[in-house]
Parts: structure tokens; C-alpha cells; sequence
């Protein structure tokens, strides 16, 4: 019955209703955040599958705002449900260019919202923009390791402490000695 409701919810033509996109924007931030039930594995992205053109600005504003809400009463739970929502957002419309921020914004303590903008880019082809994402989100957290090992096994790229930001490998022939780089 939840999964059906929530289908029934996200076909309603909101629009041709006259509904304002700020107030069904703002009404749908605040089910997914509060609705415990709200959806079901591997539905995150169905409520912004549709969101139309030019729209995403203000969805994404409406879940930073909740966020930031929930955040200054100290409702940590919530406020971090907008920020999973705000990396679902940006899969489900292919927003590459915010990929690198919302993993920055989410950092270590949300690895399945950190893995799925870098597995999008790398079905796009973008496999920089995946090593980017895994590096954004680096910082001490409950899946730190995890996340690096994901960075490693997708992209074949070792991310951690020895990674001094962007550095790559050098693969050096014949002497390894100060000389033979010359």
C-alpha cells in the first residue's frame, strides 16, 4: 500500500491543478525527509525523476533549506535524509556538475549517496569526474575505508592518506635513480 501511495502521489499532475512548483516542491521535501516510509530501496531517485527543466534549482534549495532547518534544532537524522535526497536529486537528472559539492556536503557517513553519483559518471564515461566525487567525500567517517575501497575497485584509482590531494602515479623505466628522471 506505501509503495502504491507514493506512486499515486508522484503521478498527480501538481501543475495542471494550478499548484505553485515552490509549494510542491517544498511538500514533496518535506514527505521524503519526514516520511520514515516514504520510499523503498532502490526508489530514492523516483520523486526527481520528472523534476522539469529549470526546476532542479529549487528543489535543490528546498532540501538544503530543510537541511540547514533541521540542523539548527539539532534533528541530525532528518537534516541528513535531505542531504541523501539532495545526491539522489543529482543522479536522477544527471546534474554532473553538482556531483563533486553533494559528496563534499555528504563526506564519508553516506556511502550508498556518495556511490551512486560516481557509478553515474562512470556509465557517462566520466571516470575523473567518479575519482572526484570518491575524493570530495574523503574525510574521516563510518565508511571512510569502505568508500576507498569502492574508489579502487570502480575506477581503479587508490584514494587516502597518502593521496596529497590529486598526485598521480609515475610510472618510471630502466633507473629509478634522481638522474635517469632527468
Amino acid at each position: 500500500m506505501r509503495r502504491e501511495a507514493w506512486h499515486t502521489y508522484l503521478g498527480i499532475d501538481w501543475q495542471a491543478a494550478g499548484m505553485a512548483p515552490e509549494a510542491y516542491w517544498t511538500d514533496l521535501c518535506d514527505l521524503v525527509v519526514f516520511e520514515d516510509d516514504a520510499l523503498g530501496f532502490e526508489e530514492e531517485t523516483l520523486p526527481w525523476h520528472h523534476v522539469p527543466a529549470g526546476q532542479a534549482e529549487l528543489v535543490e534549495g528546498a532540501l538544503l533549506t530543510l537541511e540547514a532547518e533541521c540542523r539548527a534544532f539539532h534533528l541530525d537524522y532528518p537534516a541528513d535524509q535531505a542531504l541523501e535526497h539532495l545526491a539522489w536529486l543529482t543522479v536522477a537528472g544527471r546534474r554532473f556538475t553538482r556531483y563533486v559539492e553533494v559528496a563534499s556536503r555528504l563526506g564519508t557517513d553516506h556511502w550508498r549517496e556518495v556511490q551512486a553519483p560516481a557509478e553515474s559518471a562512470l556509465r557517462s564515461k566520466r571516470r575523473d569526474l567518479a575519482v572526484e566525487v570518491f575524493r570530495a567525500a574523503d574525510r574521516p567517517g563510518w565508511h571512510q575505508t569502505l568508500l576507498r575501497e569502492r574508489c579502487a575497485s570502480l575506477t581503479g584509482v587508490v584514494i587516502g592518506d597518502a593521496d596529497d590531494g590529486h598526485a598521480s602515479l609515475e610510472v618510471v623505466r630502466g633507473s629509478t635513480g634522481p638522474e635517469s628522471r632527468a
